[in-house]
């Protein structure tokens, strides 16, 4: 990361005019993360940045109370970073950073396009609150309109709670340039309103049940790891509670189903790329099997636990499934060529008899299509 962005430093002032103090990072998951970690590096160069799906970093500089940017902060409703950010969006709001909240439909995904606008259209506002862009008055007033209306039609559809939040927005983005009287009288009186304080009260709620599912993951598989016998799929399910969030994440009311899906993928992220990595690394590809056999009962479909599975069961000796996995993977063409000719953990089965049927199906799966799939 660190090369990376010493290129990217040296190559930008080649190719467009650059604003030294105003240099904007974005990043999504990982990156996100990564961004916060640049931004406090370069301090006094970087004016904002736009964190998308996840918030500080695991390790380092986390909050401070001199921020010396502004951050934008989004993330899909069932993303399972999402409370992370939200409970971000509180601290800042405790330090008086420049900060927003705009979550968005949808998972651990990068922004819609509409979000990236707002986001960008929020760091030039607080450019010229700040001094470094001269305000300029019209921009500003239909910045302010554009953003009466939004939180107009959110009330008039009934989601009272983002329409707060959008008028609170609104008061606080805008007061540095005109009166926002009305903006704050409007977000006061939704806060009053009961359907609003039970709403926020069932969020709590619902944030409360998502830690306790990540503690009953964390004792889980503490106690997994010193047990002898490797509990079947199913029982583990439910041990995770799965059969009983899958069911919830079909519940009519959005916010609950919202919740359990974001408390279902927190589960199966963890199993598959936190938990059985770590047998993948101790050689003990039994159990990183068995870890990654329950994030596929979670969901059965998914391409790249497939992948793993396969190769977890080429490094624990078990061929004849993993050449069942990757059959599938070729059937429901999911798979390139390049990949199986190339990763070095499949090397075992490209020694075996059965390797050449398997390119020969692949032949067949992707006679009719124009290109192989990416992945």
């Amino acid at each position: 990361n660190q090369s990376a962005v010493d290129a990217i430093l040296k190559d930008l002032p080649r190719r467009v005019s650059v604003d030294p103090p105003r240099l904007y990072l974005a990043g999504f998951s990982g990156t996100s993360r990564v961004a916060w970690i640049f931004g406090l590096a370069l301090r006094g160069n970087v004016a904002g940045i736009i964190g998308c799906g996840a918030g500080l970093p695991d390790s380092g500089p986390g909050l401070q109370e001199d921020l010396p940017f502004a951050y934008f902060a989004t993330a899909g409703t069932t993303d399972f970073n999402y409370q992370e950010m939200v409970q971000l969006d509180r601290e800042l709001e405790k330090l008086g950073t420049a900060h927003r909240w705009t979550p968005f439909d949808g998972a651990h995904q990068w922004m819609p396009p509409e979000v990236a606008r707002e986001a960008l259209a929020w760091m030039r506002l607080e450019a010229m609150a700040r001094g470094l862009e001269t305000p300029k008055e019209a921009w500003i007033e239909a910045q302010f309109q554009a953003g009466w209306k939004e939180a107009e039609a959110l009330e008039a559809q009934g989601d009272l709670v983002t329409a707060q939040r959008r008028f609170q927005g609104l008061a606080e983005d805008h007061e540095r340039f005109q009166d926002v009287t009305r903006a704050k009288e409007r977000a006061e009186a939704l806060a009053r309103r009961p359907e609003v304080r039970e709403a926020l009260s069932r969020q709590e709620k619902l944030a409360r049940q998502e830690a306790t599912q990540q503690n009953r993951l964390h004792r889980w598989f503490e106690k997994w790891m010193t047990t002898e016998l490797i509990a079947a799929p199913g029982r583990a399910l439910v041990e995770l509670d799965v059969p009983n969030l899958q069911k919830l994440t079909e519940d009519e009311d959005p916010e609950v189903a919202r919740s359990a899906q974001r408390r279902l993928t927190h589960t199966f992220v963890q199993l598959h790329a936190t938990l059985a990595p770590r047998f993948e690394r101790g050689g003990n590809h039994e159990r990183e099997a068995a870890l990654l056999e329950i994030a596929r009962a979670i969901h059965p479909d998914h391409p790249i636990v497939r992948f793993k599975l396969a190769k977890a069961y080429t490094a624990w000796g078990r061929y004849e499934t993993a050449f069942e996995l990757l059959q599938g993977l070729v059937d429901d063409q999911l798979i390139r060529r390049q990949t199986l000719e190339e990763d070095p953990d499949l090397e075992p089965l490209r020694q075996r008899k059965e390797w050449g049927a398997l390119m020969e199906s692949l032949e067949t799966a992707y006679a009719s299509t124009a290109e192989e799939p990416h992945a």
